[in-house]
């Protein structure tokens, strides 16, 4: 699959889309660590939801990365487009 991902990357608009996903990522850390740093009893509850909210930002990376739609990456997983859709919202594992 990495080489699907370096092809899709070569496409400017691809590459926007996972600096944009990146920079989300990275200011949703910010804000839970600052979140932390005033409430440290929230800190087990962020833990808990951690793998939880990797697995729905690291989805919605490689469907933005490959310039998929939901219903587009579902397909190409062979699973009902709800499935992407709870992934990405933090519904399911």
């Amino acid at each position: 699959i990495c080489s699907l991902i370096d092809y899709f990357l070569t496409d400017a608009r691809q590459w926007r889309a996972f600096l944009v996903a990146e920079r989300m990522i990275n200011m949703i850390s910010e804000l839970i660590n600052n979140d932390i740093k005033q409430h440290p009893e929230l800190k087990t509850n962020y833990e808990k939801q951690k793998h939880i909210l990797d697995l729905a930002v690291e989805t919605f990376i490689l469907r933005q990365t490959l310039g998929c739609s939901q219903e587009t990456f579902a397909q190409l997983l062979g699973v009902k487009s709800d499935i992407i859709k709870q992934i990405e919202s933090g519904d399911i594992l």
